[in-house]
């Protein structure tokens, strides 16, 4: 059968057209040589041309359009042009994450490789028998016997063309010089104690053991180094190494502290006739009160 409004080859039966939706009538018999009977073909005005029964399709798909699928009964073309949505922008959130995170690591590794550089060493004053040095906390206490070096007398210990006014900027001093005596102290008898500033910037990370291994070039003597332990002087940590030096055929008792702070070595060096002098040496050092 055929629909009455478009023409459309239906199975018999059809109550509604499948290509327009319209209603169908009762199942027709077919006219011999495809002609309707008088009575039944419409006046002339009232013709409409008859659809073809099979929908024709493009041969070739037509880019940005839709193509139908096969299959029966077929559907109506839609030749709604496909529109391509735009594509989403990537988010900068997780790279703005990764930004900070990033920028955070570089801080904490800034941070460490400057926390230990943070120390600043400073010149020492002396007011009567005692010396100060508020950089490394700590104070000497001497007899009244035993004398202080000046500043003029320190810079004349160093090679090299160093002034008392130098000691204004330790720091300075130190980058010209590398090795500083800050305080130097002798008894009578000749027992001595020193303070000193090394400038160990060029290798922060010599171990204690290493820079001993150079002790000959700042004392200018042979000295034999004995074991290194801890040792706490006027409230801080040194690593103590006895030790002892040979001058003129006598041997003299010497004890090395050290302390690395940041870029710097903290040396005291004191020297006495017997173990039991440097037990006394010791024990002048003290805590700033």
């Amino acid at each position: 059968m055929f629909c009455n409004n478009c023409g459309y080859q239906l199975p018999d039966g059809t109550k509604f057209c499948n290509n327009c939706g319209k209603p169908t009538t009762a199942p027709q018999t077919p006219v011999m040589n495809n002609q309707i009977p008088p009575e039944q073909q419409p006046l002339a005005h009232q013709q409409q041309p008859v659809m073809q029964q099979t929908p024709i399709y493009a041969s070739a798909p037509q880019p940005g359009y839709a193509q139908p699928n096969a299959g029966y009964p077929l559907p109506p073309i839609d030749y709604s042009p496909i529109v391509t949505p735009p594509p989403k922008k990537k988010s900068k959130t997780p790279f703005i994450i990764l930004g900070v995170v990033a920028a955070l690591v570089l801080v904490v590794i800034i941070g460490i490789i400057t926390s230990g550089s943070s120390f600043t060493p400073e010149h020492g004053t002396i007011d009567g028998n005692i010396y100060t040095n508020e950089s490394i906390g700590i104070q000497f206490e001497k007899p009244d016997s035993w004398v202080f070096a000046t500043d003029e007398a320190l810079a004349d210990m160093h090679d090299g063309d160093v002034s008392a006014s130098d000691y204004d900027d330790m720091v300075a001093l130190l980058e010209e010089n590398q090795y500083v005596q800050d305080m130097f102290v002798q008894s009578p008898i000749g027992s001595t104690a020193t303070v000193a500033f090394e400038d160990i910037s060029a290798d922060p990370s010599i171990t204690y053991e290493e820079y001993l291994d150079n002790s000959e070039d700042f004392v200018g003597t042979s000295i034999e180094l004995g074991e290194m332990t801890d040792k706490t002087i006027a409230g801080k940590e040194f690593k103590m190494i006895e030790a002892s030096a040979s001058t003129m055929g006598i041997d003299i008792p010497l004890r090395y502290y050290l302390r690395k702070e940041g870029n710097y070595m903290i040396l005291i060096c004191t020297g006495g006739i017997s173990e039991a002098a440097l037990d006394e040496i010791e024990d002048m050092f003290s805590e700033i009160e």
